[in-house]
């Protein structure tokens, strides 16, 4: 049986696919995939939902920190401003990005609004968010 190409052929052809490729991955190197965080997914949520933009980076003393608030957002229209801390959502303390959105989007799944702790300067004040009840009144500002 015959070859169809000579070893030095062979070889010429590997080197130049191994060449080729290499110079692929030095133009276009491969984008690492990594894991999507909970916490700046969570972030992401608040931001398109709400319109509060928040440090996902979890705060020793609890709570969630605002860094900015888009304007016109329902976030601004309630009088949440950047530097104001989230503490609590209904009864339940808040600890990171993840656990407020959770929060708060298991009450307003029961048709109750989402009540939210919010701490400015060392006051604290209710904040309510979706459709009120009866029986719940929205904050006197």
């Amino acid at each position: 049986m015959r070859r169809l190409l000579p070893p030095w052929a062979l070889v010429l052809i590997g080197a130049i696919v191994v060449v080729s490729f290499a110079i692929k991955m030095r133009v276009n190197p491969p984008v690492p995939h990594e894991p999507d965080d909970p916490l700046v997914t969570a972030a992401r949520q608040l931001e398109a939902g709400v319109g509060l933009v928040v440090d996902v980076t979890p705060d020793r003393s609890g709570g969630v920190r605002v860094t900015e608030v888009n304007p016109g957002a329902p976030a601004s229209q309630l009088g949440i401003q950047a530097g104001d801390r989230i503490v609590a959502c209904g009864a339940r303390s808040v600890w990171h990005t993840y656990d407020l959105v959770e929060q708060m989007e298991q009450a307003l799944s029961y048709g109750a609004p989402a009540l939210l702790l919010v701490e400015r300067e060392g006051e604290y004040r209710q904040v309510v968010f979706g459709r009120h009840r009866p029986g719940i009144a929205p904050p006197a500002d």
